[in-house]
């Protein structure tokens, strides 16, 4: 009896890993989940979806074609810069903060109201 026994429980795990070699490869085949499902959420749905990555940046242009495109590339940059810099020299370059248009209109409200307060 005790063989009959064994020789049971070698069959039982005989063919539990053919079919273990079973659900494996219809996995790779299908593409499914082999474990566990009573996990709740494994993100598996997302992990099946195919990957979408290579498609989004091959559709767009690579950024120097794109600057291109525009009318922006990196000498335009620099002529920008230089074109800065004759103006600040001129004195018709960017004001510095405080230094605008309220900040004058200010300065002069307040100088005439001290004067009216003397």
């Amino acid at each position: 009896a005790g063989i009959i026994v064994l020789l049971h429980l070698f069959a039982v795990m005989v063919i539990a890993r053919r079919l273990a070699d079973i659900l494996t490869a219809g996995s790779r085949i299908f593409g499914t989940y082999i474990g566990p499902t009573d996990l709740g959420r494994t993100g598996m749905r997302l992990l099946r979806k195919p990957f979408i990555g290579s498609t989004i940046s091959n559709y767009y242009l690579p950024k120097e074609a794109s600057l291109r495109l525009t009318g922006y590339s990196n000498e335009k940059t620099v002529s920008n810069i230089d074109l800065d810099e004759r103006r600040t020299k001129r004195g018709r370059g960017p004001v510095k903060k405080g230094q605008g248009k309220k900040a004058q209109k200010r300065a002069k409200d307040s100088a005439k109201a001290a004067a009216k307060k003397k």
